[in-house]
């Protein structure tokens, strides 16, 4: 599947260069030879793309390659010189990444899940570059988020209810000033004493 993409990924690049290629043939027939003309910033950039475009799915640094239209010991210099790391290696800081927002949206519910769904075969070694990343396992990054997650939402129905329950106040208060006034000591239950004694 990762094989079928990349190759689309490549095709859909190259009719895109297709259709901006200039009329002249000659120029036109080295642009489809093995990227020979492509810069490397371009090759960097398609490669830097097709990862971003598949951090959740299957990919292998020949499927990269393909992207970029060059090949893997290529691929790894050019890596190397811009980027000072591996192919790999930018694809993992992009999961991590990855991992991080999901947590931080409060949709993570396990580190095994959450591993499996990044293409981490080991969990243990995704809770180790996480915590490299971040300075905190994910777990713990995972019960803060959640428990922050549950405060919110019940400060949110706390505040509906206290400005419902402000509101019934003040309509009691209304009911109950304009049937019964309230006395010099602004007490109701006075009042009421009150009116009591002077029916008898």
């Amino acid at each position: 599947m990762a094989d079928d993409t990349a190759y689309s990924f490549r095709q859909r690049v190259l009719s895109i260069e297709d259709a901006s290629a200039p009329k002249n043939p000659v120029q036109h027939t080295l642009k489809n030879r093995t990227g020979s003309s492509r810069d490397t910033q371009q090759q960097l950039v398609l490669a830097e793309e097709f990862i971003q475009n598949n951090i959740c799915n299957p990919v292998s640094i020949s499927d990269i390659a393909d992207a970029a239209g060059i090949n893997i010991r290529a691929l790894q210099r050019l890596f190397r010189k811009y980027r000072c790391a591996t192919p790999i290696q930018v694809l993992l800081n992009g999961r991590i990444a990855a991992a991080h927002e999901i947590i931080c949206s409060g949709k993570a519910t396990s580190v095994r899940e959450l591993a499996a769904k990044l293409h981490f075969s080991n969990p243990g070694r995704f809770s180790k570059l996480y915590r490299k990343t971040y300075s905190v396992v994910p777990s713990e990054h995972i019960r803060v988020c959640q428990s922050e997650r549950r405060i919110r939402a019940i400060d949110q129905r706390r505040s509906s209810v206290s400005a419902i329950s402000r509101r019934s106040i003040q309509k009691v208060v209304e009911v109950r000033n304009d049937a019964v006034p309230i006395d010099e000591n602004h007490s109701i239950c006075g009042r009421l004493v009150r009116n009591r004694n002077s029916i008898r």
